[in-house]
């Protein structure tokens, strides 16, 4: 068996990008450190489904891309491992993010709602009950303002947590945040790199210690605030 922890990178290279290469040494490149090498396996045609599925939340478009995918598609359609690498990919045709919206999986439906790409209309229709699935549009960039007007009057907090760390979160959601009675909520809120500074002022007069400590370390922050804020939580 060969000792990948004493091959060049270069020589990882070729193998992992290799066709004749080995199920066996493709899972074990897999988990290398180095992104390249994982990406170049998740491409690889001769690599196991099961270590395809995982390296598809990392690299979902070379999992869809990878020739071995329509083959896989073709075989078994309704596949876990299909309907996931979908539900992930940037080039899934839209009526088809649709449909797996309303997947039987929570699973699927939580990659749906994560994908940047997912339409509005079909990011309301993964919006559920479920927590998962609520957590992971308070943190889609794309999710609608309506969504995450309700959203944030979700009894999980969670989910308004999640909301918080949103970059996209507008600034009248961001100050209703702010006012949270859960101090973990506005905790998460000071470390958004896009909440506005009068909102971080405010945030700085906190009872609340993490909630000052977190306020220093958003790059946002004024200087003279950030000095004020540094000698307040150290003392």
């Amino acid at each position: 068996m060969r000792d990948l922890n004493n091959t060049s990178l270069d020589i990882k290279i070729e193998i992992a990008s290799a066709v004749i290469s080995s199920a066996e040494i493709l899972q074990r490149l897999s988990s290398d450190s180095n992104r390249t090498i994982r990406a170049l396996v998740a491409s690889n045609p001769n690599t196991p489904t099961h270590v395809l599925l995982r390296l598809g939340v990392e690299f979902p478009d070379e999992i869809t891309s990878n020739p071995i995918f329509n083959l896989k598609k073709q075989e078994n359609p309704d596949s876990e491992f299909i309907r996931l690498s979908l539900a992930r990919s940037s080039t899934t045709p839209i009526e088809e993010l649709k449909k797996l919206a309303l997947d039987r999986d929570k699973n699927v439906r939580i990659h749906v709602a994560l994908n940047p790409n997912t339409p509005v209309n079909i990011l309301e229709l993964a919006l559920d009950s479920n927590q998962d699935i609520r957590l992971s549009l308070a943190l889609n960039p794309n999710t609608p303002v309506d969504i995450l007007e309700k959203l944030v009057l979700d009894g999980d907090k969670y989910v308004r947590r999640h909301i918080a760390l949103n970059p996209n979160t507008p600034v009248d959601i961001l100050e209703k945040l702010a006012l949270d009675s859960d101090k973990s909520v506005p905790s998460y809120l000071a470390l958004n790199p896009n909440t506005p500074v009068n909102i971080l002022e405010k945030l700085a007069l906190d009872s609340d210690k993490l909630v000052r400590i977190n306020v220093a370390k958003n790059h946002n922050t004024p200087t003279l605030l950030h000095e004020t804020e540094t000698r307040h939580t150290n003392s």
